[in-house]
């Protein structure tokens, strides 16, 4: 008889657990839905980016997109990359180290050119809105995760190599805890957003999450896009046509 209590008390736990999850899971989907409703509130210290690159196209877009960036306003910056694509984690490296050697440079250039201390001067501050003095490697770091699918991998097996990137995506999100993650389409950010939106359930951290569509994609979205199309909070496309098919997307012109 205590056994069955026992076993009864359980199944009604797990349901109750359950339907708190669904509950929450409409919630925060709710408040996905209306992002773009809610009013911007000026924030008082920088912001947590975390950008997800691809491989090849995907990262020159992701990089140019990110290029112009207030470094002031977006810090630290966390690069999320596949275990088996150095060449995107070099680029971000080129990218950051590009900031700094250019902030330094307007630096030297107006010190020479002005008799005044120079370093109170808003003019010399950095191109990306930082003075060069604040920029250090320390701004931002490079992380690592298995690819979702490698090229011509099988469909079937893409399941379980899908499930162990998002469980390898949890304590990167859990160490950075970043406000905002940006990303255009490559399927490494698949396991990322899906565990953002995981912990958003939990109760651990509401990210919000900026959608890119990849130039390339004129009629249609990216599977990507498509998985993610209703998970994140700003949805943009770069060819005005897509709005059509896809409402929740926004077009602000071409962005490359």
């Amino acid at each position: 008889m205590e056994t069955f209590a026992y076993a009864t008390y359980i199944q009604h736990l797990i349901a109750s657990l359950a339907i708190i999850l669904v509950l929450r899971a409409v919630w925060v989907l709710v408040r996905i839905r209306h992002a773009g409703d809610a009013r911007k509130v000026p924030h008082s210290k920088p912001a947590k980016l975390m950008v997800v690159l691809g491989s090849g196209g995907h990262t020159f877009e992701m990089l140019k997109l990110v290029e112009n960036i207030s470094t002031t306003s977006y810090s630290p910056r966390v690069y999320v990359t596949a275990t088996t694509d150095p060449m995107s984690a070099d680029k971000a490296k080129q990218l950051e180290m590009w900031r700094v050697a250019s902030s330094s440079q307007v630096l030297l250039l107006r010190f020479l050119s002005s008799k005044k201390d120079a370093s109170d001067s808003p003019e010399v501050r950095g191109k990306r809105g930082t003075p060069c003095w604040r920029m250090r490697p320390s701004d931002y770091v490079v992380e690592r995760i298995p690819r979702s699918r490698e090229l011509h991998q099988s469909w079937l097996t893409t399941v379980p190599t899908t499930f162990y990137a998002i469980l390898a995506s949890a304590p990167i999100l859990l160490r950075h805890s970043p406000d905002v993650i940006i990303c255009n389409g490559p399927g490494t950010c698949v396991p990322i957003v899906l565990m953002a939106f995981l912990l958003a359930v939990l109760g651990v951290k509401r990210t919000r999450v900026v959608f890119v569509e990849s130039f390339c994609r004129v009629e249609t979205l990216s599977i990507s896009g498509r998985l993610l199309y209703h998970l994140a909070d700003h949805f943009v496309v770069q060819w005005p046509q897509l709005t059509n098919k896809y409402p929740r997307a926004k077009y602000h012109g071409l962005l490359i």
